[in-house]
């Protein structure tokens, strides 16, 4: 530990932030990877010719909207030399397919409201009260994440004051939700449809995490240029800079610390606690 300030390991995209974050504050950094590529679920691999991509498919807010940056475009910018360089996946940004019926995915969000409304002529109500939960589950998120940030005291007493929206919103499944908000069972596919982005089934998945991770394309979507290959590298540049190390194949047998740190996603995708009453 004498050569390093700071140990990361795993060098997924949570492990290289953090690690290029570390780098620019002065620390010399050692990052682990037990894979023999570095990346985690931004890595690539190529078969008969093809290249595939693991993990990434399409960024909101990681390019400009009406002349300003977008929230992961800030943090690509901070944490790297010369940012990651984004193409626009165009006005269109996902399309759902059922028998006879497509459904397509416009931003900003007035634009899909619209598009949901035509394809869905008696469920207008519904699909207003699904957009409004939607932005009350990103502000009873953003309370649990400042909270996650805060003195311990401060933290409790925000959770306390958040309690009501915390419980309706994140302890809440997407499919719960979706159910009381509209009746229809295609309306209901498609509004769960993008679940996949997450990997939390509508059954057992927060509501707030799919309504963060909805809305954060409707300013649109990006996808990386030259495929998510590119993270691993842009990142480790600070690291390198800082005298840091990225090293894979390196198995980890024991850690020094006892303490085990639970990713957002660990406690976003799992099945939320009972409401209380």
């Amino acid at each position: 530990m004498s050569q390093w300030d700071v140990i990361v390991i795993g060098s997924g995209i949570g492990g290289l932030a953090a690690a290029a974050a570390l780098a620019q504050e002065g620390k010399r950094v050692l990052v682990l990877e037990r894979h023999t590529q570095l990346g985690g679920l931004t890595q690539t691999f190529e078969r008969n010719g093809y290249r595939f991509n693991v993990g990434v498919h399409y960024i909101g807010g990681a390019g400009e909207a009406e002349g300003q940056a977008g929230p992961a475009k800030k943090v690509f910018d901070v944490l790297t030399p010369h940012g990651i360089p984004m193409a626009s996946m165009g006005t269109v940004y996902d399309r759902v397919h059922f028998p006879g019926m497509s459904v397509e995915f416009e931003h900003p969000a007035a634009r899909l409201i619209e598009t949901l409304s035509r394809a869905f002529p008696p469920m207008p109500a519904g699909i207003d009260r699904f957009f409004e939960s939607m932005r009350a589950a990103r502000k009873a998120l953003e309370a649990v994440l400042a909270a996650h940030s805060m003195p311990q005291l401060v933290s409790r007493g925000l959770k306390w004051w958040k309690e009501e929206e915390i419980e309706r919103w994140v302890g809440r499944t997407l499919w719960e939700v979706i159910q009381e908000c509209v009746g229809d069972p295609k309306l209901q596919a498609v509004l769960a449809a993008q679940w996949g982005d997450h990997g939390g089934r509508p059954s057992v998945a927060s509501f707030a995490l799919h309504a963060v991770i909805m809305s954060s394309y409707f300013d649109g979507a990006w996808y990386p240029v030259g495929g998510s290959g590119v993270f691993a590298p842009a990142l480790s540049e600070p690291v390198i800079a800082a005298g840091g190390e990225l090293r894979a194949s390196a198995e980890v047998a024991r850690s020094a610390s006892p303490t085990v740190a639970c990713r957002a996603s660990c406690w976003a995708t799992e099945r939320p606690k009972t409401r209380r009453a």
